[in-house]
């Protein structure tokens, strides 16, 4: 009986193993990188704070126009700066629920450091820094993951991938002008398009700068983008490249929802709702409460049956 409790006790810890491992996969959402080195004021760790709070709270306050905004907290040499850039086709709230989500995450992967750059399911870009860097190009650090798996007709496939990114590229730079106002900060710096390789295979392609970019700096970013990818990855079915300013992605599956000539950042912000939150807390501690309960009452079941056979055999 001695043996059969300890297989039992094995297989139920590796079951919360495996499971743990699984939950944590499922939570790796965001991309990070550091710098600037240690925070040594308290000034800045303060303004620090109070700019991250203005990031997340700028959907309660404000019109946020192309999914963009920027915020400065304090004064040099103290000042903290940051911004955010939500991809053009999700909605307000998944903009305002991807900023609360990297906010968080950024001061955990980065905790008392001057700079940091953290993305959340590619979907936001979020900075903070000590040093104004709005309106300024910035092509590193670069986040590229490329799909392993290369086309099995690249003669057919690279000269139509070639023939998106230009379009995309243009497409961007063309919407940029046409959303351009008296501020740097509402340009639609957006694209989305798909163009046939064979009749049963399309590239689907979306391109975006941060809305303070001017356009020919835009197209600088996207350009980068678009040659290391054809350099180093030529002829993969798919690769994602982010990078401060801007972001290129291409797959071969819709990545975008069907109708994206209505900016969904045009109109003001709804009052905050909690909808979203609740229902991914909802759906976390499920994942978390069912495995639970079953392990618990797996237990009980078997110490119940260990107990009773005892009890049969001193009876015996």
């Amino acid at each position: 009986m001695g043996c059969i409790c300890e297989v039992f006790i094995k297989i139920i810890s590796m079951f919360l193993i495996c499971y743990g491992l699984k939950t944590n996969a499922l939570t790796d959402d965001f991309h990070s990188f550091c710098s600037g080195g240690p925070i040594t004021s308290n000034t800045y760790q303060s303004n620090l704070n109070v700019l991250l709070s203005s990031l997340t709270n700028s959907f309660n306050e404000t019109i946020v126009r192309n999914g963009y905004y920027n915020d400065t907290a304090g004064r040099k040499p103290n000042a903290a700066y940051g911004m955010y850039q939500c991809r053009g086709y999700i909605t307000l709230e998944e903009c305002r629920y991807g900023v609360e989500s990297a906010a968080k995450e950024v001061l955990l992967r980065c905790p008392n450091i001057k700079q940091a750059i953290i993305t959340y399911k590619e979907l936001v870009v979020l900075k903070f820094s000590d040093q104004l860097f709005f309106s300024i190009m910035q092509e590193k650090p670069l986040f590229t993951l490329p799909n392993a798996k290369s086309v099995t007709n690249p003669d057919e496939f690279n000269p139509q991938f070639d023939r998106l990114a230009n379009d995309l590229v243009s497409e961007v730079a063309s919407n940029g002008v046409s959303s351009s106002t008296s501020s740097s900060t509402n340009k639609r710096l957006f694209a989305t398009r798909s163009i046939d390789v064979t009749r049963s295979q399309k590239i689907y392609g979306l391109a975006q700068c941060t809305s303070d970019l001017s356009v020919s700096n835009c197209t600088q970013c996207l350009r980068g983008e678009i040659d290391d990818v054809g350099k180093r990855f030529r002829g993969r079915i798919g690769a994602r490249v982010i990078c401060m300013s801007c972001f290129f992605r291409y797959e071969l599956y819709p990545l975008y929802l069907p109708d994206t000539t209505s900016p969904p950042f045009s109109s003001p912000m709804i009052p905050p709702s909690t909808k979203t939150k609740r229902k991914i807390s909802l759906k976390v501690l499920f994942s978390i409460i069912v495995p639970s309960v079953i392990v618990v009452l797996s237990i009980i079941v078997f110490l119940y049956f260990c107990k009773r056979k005892k009890v049969a055999k001193k009876i015996d």
